[in-house]
């Protein structure tokens, strides 16, 4: 599922994100790893590729994930990758244009200059999500919201319940 969000959401969605279920199992990289693609972002004028992120990954990472099943042969290449997953879940990147037959990411101050990357709270940023969810969706079940959102239906639960006051 593709979900659609104004680039002022950006931050909202990613703050409410820390508390949905995530797919990617085994095989993450280390904060020391992250830090440095990061910066690496971070400091860099233009658009980076997976192949880009070779040179700050450790040989060590490299080793670790080699059995993983979706190193395949190229065990490296799949070390970018998951660095990319956890900067893009971070909000720290986004898509750009392909450099050739790979895909580009920037860091987020040069995909959106003007955005203001405000921090939110992580609970509240699920209510708004929520909320939105059922303006939109509406009426829904624990279940639908938790299905669209990623997350547990428990959780759904009590973000459904803070809102009981607004939809009497």
């Amino acid at each position: 599922t593709i979900h659609l969000y104004e680039a002022s959401d950006w931050p909202l969605i990613v703050s409410a994100r820390k508390l949905w279920s995530s797919g990617r199992r085994g095989g993450m990289p280390g904060e020391e790893v992250v830090a440095l693609a990061r910066e690496m972002f971070a400091n860099s004028d233009r658009a980076l590729t997976r192949s880009d992120l070779f040179d700050v990954i450790p040989q060590t990472y490299v080793d670790e994930i080699s059995d993983h099943p979706g190193a395949g042969n190229n065990p490296i290449r799949f070390a970018a990758t998951r660095l990319v997953w956890v900067l893009s879940e971070e909000g720290e990147i986004a898509f750009d244009a392909k450099v050739g037959n790979e895909q580009s990411y920037v860091h987020r101050s040069l995909s959106h200059p003007d955005l203001e990357w405000n921090e939110i709270d992580p609970e509240e940023a699920c209510k708004e999500a929520t909320r939105r969810y059922l303006s939109a969706f509406g009426p829904a079940t624990p279940r639908d919201v938790a299905h669209y959102l990623g997350s547990k239906v428990s959780d759904a639960k009590r973000w459904m319940k803070a809102m009981d006051d607004e939809f009497e």
